[in-house]
């Protein structure tokens, strides 16, 4: 489903801006606390916008599910808070403010019960100092209490659907209209006759070379990888300023004692909240630095390369990012993609991610293209193939230095390959 922009930017313009600890209406007889004021991404994007979830089912309350009376509400019934749960939406998905807007101190308590939740510090406020009411420690591992989360959850990924839609049609249109622009470009200064990509001309690409900054024919820099929008965190205070207290929690949950999880939240709360004049941001590089370069964790290694490309661009332990676009030919409609390739040193290794996106005006890839991973011999690693509706696909490798693989992008009877040595 496409996302109107125009009718998303005219809809805001008409009420006030959202504050945190206001309660809206998100339609669906669904209500949440106004965590995050609307951000951008990048100027034009899709406004976002952080809720907590409020539920009327108050049979669930637990410890991290925390009673919320009506008189402190204003709303007609009590609500339970889902301080567990913060995540990103569309600001246009919201309906209209109703009820009461909390007060900081009671914001700030449900905001803790989220942080301690995910040990992002170690101790939060007793609820009822605040006229709040919660179930003693630990009622939140019972099975009733973890059905109502997980069906919370698919809630709350619902609402990120519309989000991830809109950012994923911005980013390919405006990636492409780079693209375009710089093979426009690069057609009149080197090829004024040839298309923008020979697909008979297979080659051997050096991805090793990419990181002594050298220049590839026909692929462009790349400084946004699609991303899809994260869960995160209950974040303390106003997560636009986080103060230095919180600033060093999320740093030190970086280090290597902690899960894998709790990293990867951390590092995606660094790149998105930190300051650009904070004075904890060089510690805040090296620590991301020595992440990326000691997990194991993939998922976790490149939310600290998007968060390290975000915070210090350029910074060479991030690695590099290239983009070039694939012509798959008139006989399947023109089906013009994009594929992205970014490596990160690693000692001895390479870790790899290939993403392949729609380009131009299309708001999802063509159903059933394929990108297949190859090794030396052609003979196949990794398959994906895009469904209906898919913003993108992507697949993760790692590869030593001297190896060489193969990345297919097929559609029918149509298709690339582009050959790469580490």
């Amino acid at each position: 489903m496409s996302t109107d922009l125009h009718h998303l930017k005219s809809t805001i313009s008409h009420r006030h801006t959202p504050q945190p600890g206001e309660i809206w209406q998100l339609g669906d007889g669904l209500i949440g606390m106004i965590v995050r004021e609307p951000s951008k991404r990048q100027a034009d994007a899709p406004p976002e916008i952080g809720i907590m979830l409020l539920s009327a089912q108050v049979e669930f309350q637990s410890d991290i599910d925390i009673l919320l009376p009506r008189h402190i509400t204003g709303l007609r019934q009590d609500v339970i808070a889902q301080t567990w749960q913060v995540f990103a939406m569309l600001e246009s998905a919201l309906v209209q403010p109703i009820g009461f807007r909390l007060t900081r101190a009671i914001y700030d308590c449900l905001m803790d019960i989220g942080d301690q939740y995910h040990q992002l510090q170690p101790s939060s406020p007793n609820p009822a100092d605040f006229g709040l009411g919660s179930k003693v420690s630990g009622t939140h591992q019972q099975a009733t209490i973890q059905a109502f989360h997980q069906q919370q959850t698919t809630i709350a990924q619902s609402l990120t659907l519309a989000l991830q839609q809109a950012q994923h049609q911005f980013y390919a249109v405006h990636a492409t209209e780079q693209l375009v622009e710089a093979a426009a470009l690069e057609a009149i200064e080197l090829q004024p006759s040839t298309d923008l990509i020979d697909a008979t001309q297979p080659g051997l690409l050096h991805l090793s070379q990419w990181l002594k900054a050298e220049v590839t024919a026909g692929w462009d820099m790349l400084t946004t990888l699609y991303q899809a929008p994260q869960f995160v965190p209950a974040m303390r205070g106003n997560p636009l300023t986080p103060n230095a207290t919180t600033i060093a929690q999320w740093i030190g949950q970086l280090n290597p004692e902690h899960a894998a999880l709790q990293q990867r939240q951390a590092a995606i709360l660094l790149g998105d909240r930190l300051p650009t004049d904070a004075a904890q941001k060089p510690d805040a590089i090296t620590a991301l630095v020595q992440l990326l370069q000691t997990t194991a964790d993939n998922e976790t290694l490149w939310a600290a390369v998007e968060s390290l490309w975000k915070i210090d661009p350029g910074n060479p332990a991030a690695g590099v990012r290239r983009v070039k676009l694939i012509d798959l030919g008139m006989q399947v409609a023109g089906a013009t993609v994009a594929l992205a390739v970014a490596i990160v040193p690693q000692g001895d290794i390479m870790a790899v991610l290939l993403q392949v996106y729609p380009s131009e005006q299309a708001t999802a890839l063509p159903e059933n293209l394929q990108m297949t991973l190859l090794d030396d011999s052609a003979q196949v690693l990794r398959q994906i193939t895009a469904r209906q509706s898919d913003r993108y696909i992507q697949l993760k490798l790692t590869a030593e230095i001297g190896e060489q693989f193969s990345v297919r992008i097929s559609l029918d009877e149509a298709g690339l390959t582009e050959n790469f040595m580490m």
